[in-house]
C-alpha cells in the first residue's frame, strides 16, 4: 500500500513545489539547448567566412610583388632555333639571338664483349664528373657486363650506363646525365675515368671517349654567351630560353595585358566573395533571430 503524506505534517504541498522546481530547471535546460543550437549555427557561419578568407589568403600568397601580378609573353621568330617561356619578373624588350653551338654531354664506350653475360675483369672503376667528388665502382670477380652496368648506375655517379649491341658485340656506354663541361675547363675533363684491375680472368673495360662534351654558345645582341645547358635561365631575368638548333632568331618580350587582367579579376572575385558573405551575415532585419545570427557581432564588424 502506497501512502502519500505530502503536506500532512507541514501543511505544505511539497509535490507541487518539486514540480515547480523541476519546471524551472526544464526552462533553463531548454534555454541552454537553444543557446547551444544558436552557437552551433554561428560556428558554422564563422567556418564559412573563414573558408572564404583562406581562399583569399592563399591567392594573395602567390602575388606578393608587382612582378607576380603583371603578365608577360615571349615570342621567337624561329621556334625551330629557340623557344622561350616567361615569368612575372620578366621585363619587356627585344633581342637578336644567334645560336652557334648546342650543349652536349660526354659519352664513353667500353671494349667489345660477345654478350651481356661475358665476364668483366675484377677491379675498381673511378668516375669523376665535372670536378665533383670521385665515385668508386667495385667490379667483383666474375661480374658480368650487365652486372657491371647495373653497379655503375647504382653508384650515384652522374652518368648513365647502358648496354648497346651492334649485331655482333655488346658494349657498356657511359653518358653524362648533364650536358656541357665546367666553363673555362677542358671539354675532355667533363668525365674522367680511371680503371684499376686486380682480377685474373675476364675482359677489361678500356673506356674510350666517343662524344666530347660541348657547351651551348650563342650571342644575344652581339654579346657572346656560354652555358652548360641548352635550357638557359640566367641570361634574361624571368626568361627561360630553350636552344633547339643552330641558327638565328629574334626574341620579343612584351606585356601580356590579358594575363594581368585575369590576375586582377581573380583578386577582385576572391575579395568580393569574402566581403559579400561577411556583409550578408552582419545584415539584420525585424525578423532576425540574434540567437542564430552574427548580426551585431563586434568581431565581424571589425573584420569587415
Amino acid at each position: 500500500m502506497v501512502t502519500n503524506v505530502s503536506g500532512l505534517v507541514s501543511g505544505m504541498d511539497t509535490n507541487a513545489i518539486i514540480d515547480a522546481m523541476v519546471n524551472v530547471e526544464k526552462i533553463q535546460i531548454n534555454n541552454w539547448n537553444k543557446q547551444k543550437s544558436g552557437l552551433n549555427v554561428k560556428i558554422s557561419k564563422i567556418g564559412d567566412i573563414k573558408s572564404k578568407l583562406n581562399d583569399l589568403t592563399d591567392f594573395l600568397e602567390e602575388f606578393k610583388a608587382e612582378a607576380d601580378i603583371l603578365g608577360y609573353t615571349g615570342t621567337s621568330t624561329d621556334e625551330d632555333v629557340l623557344s622561350l617561356s616567361t615569368a612575372g619578373s620578366a621585363l619587356p624588350g627585344s633581342y637578336a639571338v644567334e645560336v652557334t653551338q648546342l650543349a652536349a654531354g660526354e659519352k664513353n664506350r667500353s671494349n667489345a664483349f660477345t654478350g651481356t653475360n661475358d665476364t668483366v675483369k675484377g677491379g675498381t672503376l673511378t668516375i669523376t664528373v665535372k670536378g665533383e667528388d670521385a665515385v668508386d665502382v667495385t667490379i667483383d670477380d666474375q661480374m658480368s657486363l650487365q652486372d657491371t652496368a647495373d653497379a655503375i648506375n647504382a653508384s650515384g655517379a652522374s652518368v648513365f650506363a647502358s648496354i648497346i649491341n651492334d649485331g655482333t658485340s655488346s658494349y657498356i656506354q657511359l653518358a653524362a646525365k648533364d650536358t656541357g663541361h665546367v666553363i673555362g675547363t677542358n671539354a675532355d675533363d667533363a668525365i674522367l675515368l680511371s680503371e684499376s684491375y686486380t682480377g685474373v680472368a675476364g675482359t677489361e673495360l678500356n673506356f674510350v671517349q666517343i662524344t666530347q662534351a660541348s657547351n651551348a654558345a650563342f650571342t644575344l645582341d652581339g654579346l657572346a654567351v656560354e652555358q652548360q645547358s641548352n635550357t638557359v635561365t640566367e641570361v634574361l631575368e624571368g626568361i627561360t630560353l630553350t636552344l633547339l638548333e643552330t641558327g638565328t632568331t629574334s626574341v620579343t618580350i612584351d606585356a601580356n595585358k590579358e594575363a594581368t587582367k585575369e590576375n586582377l579579376v581573380s583578386f577582385v572575385d576572391k575579395y568580393n566573395d569574402a566581403l559579400t558573405l561577411i556583409a550578408k551575415e552582419l545584415k539584420s532585419t525585424e525578423s532576425t533571430n540574434f540567437n542564430f545570427s552574427l548580426a551585431g557581432d563586434s568581431t565581424m564588424k571589425r573584420l569587415k
